[in-house]
């Protein structure tokens, strides 16, 4: 019988915001060398992992996954990311579309919105926070990276990835 051992459990303290070394911040939030750092905010861990995977085969960056709008800005403070690719419909008192604003207000990042069905009041409210832009479920991967593209490309950002030309 093969015993195999439990993961070390990291401590909570380890991605607290006050932890975590500023010495990265003098290159910049752009800086991961020309390569996009993307924020998933999907709570459907089958949709946020396919999402991953067709970002990493083009070679960009995914930084984190969150599927709370908390968890997410947590994340962000910690990772610096230059896109956000935000679900409309989240667990907890607040929506992707809150979530999207609060990630432009306090990191300055753009957001990608993702929605499986959307109706007028929703739609409405998307605008407002002036996502880079939308994406309906079922997202194919050309239309990720289309949207990826755009976005970073709107946002004045080098969109080198080592797999895409």
């Amino acid at each position: 019988m093969i015993r195999r051992r439990a993961p070390k459990r990291l401590s909570a303290d380890l991605f607290h915001p006050k932890s975590v070394s500023r010495c990265g911040e003098r290159w910049g939030r752009r800086s991961w060398m020309g390569h996009p750092k993307i924020l998933i905010l999907e709570d459907d861990v089958l949709v946020a992992w396919s999402l991953r995977e067709v970002l990493t085969l083009v070679g960009w960056k995914v930084i984190g996954i969150a599927a709370t709008v908390n968890d997410a800005l947590c994340q962000a403070e910690i990772t610096r990311p230059d896109l956000a690719i935000v679900d409309v419909r989240l667990p907890g008192n607040r929506d992707g579309i809150e979530g999207g604003r609060l990630l432009r207000q306090q990191f300055g990042i753009p957001v990608i919105i993702l929605t499986g069905e959307i109706d007028h009041e929703t739609a409405r409210r998307a605008a407002e926070i002036e996502p880079a832009g939308y994406l309906m479920k079922p997202v194919h991967g050309n239309q990720l990276v289309t949207a990826v593209r755009r976005a970073m490309s709107t946002a004045g950002m080098d969109l080198t990835a080592p797999n895409c030309a």
